[in-house]
């Protein structure tokens, strides 16, 4: 490849991988048929593509071996545990390689870094479009009388799935509170920031996911803790206020309130406040419990104490909510899988530690959390699954996001 053609090629990957981005988000909008094969499909064109242009141009390519261990694990929890459907399970594992190959440093190259960041940016991109359209839709609701579209006991906007809205709003309000401490911001950008981060708050807390909430409280509280470090006092307490008032105000919604009276209710009469998790959790651990080396298999669940999970829709080839991320990667890929996985994710983790940016460490704070009540690290379609990729191979560039 020539230098010439080199250019041009490296030029076309950044909006390329941008387009990517937003389409990871926004083909959760309901009534479009972004469907996972096709979201697959993608992700191998671009790695395909990517990893071509790497080779011609001489890259040095890397590879990250923990993570290839923590691959082969995850296939030899299919061939130890052969679980049913079988033949799903090797399909669901094709598509999180493929999709590992594109957005995580499994593979690396200059070529893929620029692919990625396009990715990364365009995704939240799309993140903001979702949060602000559902806000709308709320206020639209809300100005009309008119009972806003709720669904497992929260509002989900324009989104497909109830409780999906939640977390990608929640992240949105971090990321625009990140945006709003910008010491080289003016005014009037300030505020517009500033009231993304009031908009994306109300509709995470309208999306009735307590984890998120949660997420979003930490999340929120290392920005600004980041901020008074950087003696943006005022900024920061100023922007403190903000938090509580919004959070006043949500709650005091009359929609927002009866979600949230009508959820503590549950967890009153259950006794207990994670009720709508203490059996998927448990369902996991007895999973874990029945082969704890290498797991029952990749992207499988069984039926053991979990009322949640029906046994026929599960032969049928379909997957109903795991419950936990964690839980999730420690039952269906055992000690081994989990092990592999710690030695690529420690490695990552130390790099946000002794370099913090404010941005990522939310982020990953927040993904962590989220990551016990909400099973989605192994599942290449969901929306939060590329976030949660990228991460590890952001710090080179996210000092200029």
């Amino acid at each position: 490849m020539s230098a010439t053609e080199n250019i041009k090629s490296r030029r076309a990957i950044g909006p390329a991988g941008v387009a990517l981005g937003l389409l990871l988000t926004l083909r959760h909008i309901e009534g479009i048929n972004g469907t996972t094969p096709i979201i697959i499909g993608l992700f191998l064109l671009a790695a395909i593509s990517v990893g071509t242009i790497s080779v011609k141009a001489k890259e040095k390519v890397a590879f990250n071996y923990p993570l290839l261990l923590f691959v082969g694990a995850c296939a030899l929890s299919l061939i130890i545990g052969r679980p049913e459907p079988l033949k799903y399970c090797w399909l669901r594992l094709a598509g999180f390689i493929i999709a590992l190959a594109a957005i995580s440093p499994a593979i690396s190259s200059p070529s893929f870094s620029i692919l990625r960041e396009g990715i990364w940016r365009g995704w939240w991109i799309g993140a903001i479009m979702l949060t602000g359209i559902s806000f709308f839709v709320l206020v639209v609701a809300a100005i009309t009388s008119r009972t806003a579209d709720f669904q497992n006991f929260g509002f989900k906007g324009i989104m497909v799935l109830g409780m999906s809205l939640s977390p990608v709003a929640a992240l949105t309000a971090i990321y625009a509170l990140y945006q709003s401490l910008s010491i080289s911001l003016g005014r009037k950008q300030r505020i517009v920031w500033l009231a993304l981060y009031c908009a994306a708050t109300i509709t995470a807390i309208a999306g009735g996911s307590r984890i998120a909430i949660v997420g979003l409280i930490v999340g929120s509280a290392i920005i600004l803790a980041f901020g008074w470090r950087k003696r943006q006092r005022k900024l920061a307490l100023g922007l403190l206020g903000v938090i509580v008032a919004i959070g006043a105000v949500s709650i005091a919604s009359p929609a927002i309130n009866s979600s949230i009276r009508y959820k503590t209710s549950l967890a009153i009469d259950a006794a207990n406040p994670f009720s709508s998790r203490l059996d998927k959790w448990g369902g996991r651990v007895a999973e874990f419990q029945s082969a704890p080396l290498t797991g029952i298999g990749f992207c499988a669940q069984t039926v053991f104490n979990s009322p949640y999970d029906d046994e026929a829709y599960i032969l049928n080839g379909n997957s109903p909510e795991p419950g936990s991320s964690w839980l999730s990667l420690l039952a269906q890929t055992g000690i081994l899988g989990t092990g592999m996985f710690l030695m690529f994710l420690i490695p990552a983790s130390i790099k946000f530690l002794r370099n913090p940016n404010p941005l990522m460490l939310a982020v990953f704070t927040f993904l962590l959390l989220n990551g016990c009540c909400e099973g989605w690290l192994l599942y290449a379609g969901n929306i939060l699954f590329p976030v949660f990729w990228l991460l590890p191979v952001l710090p080179i560039f996210c000092n200029r996001l």
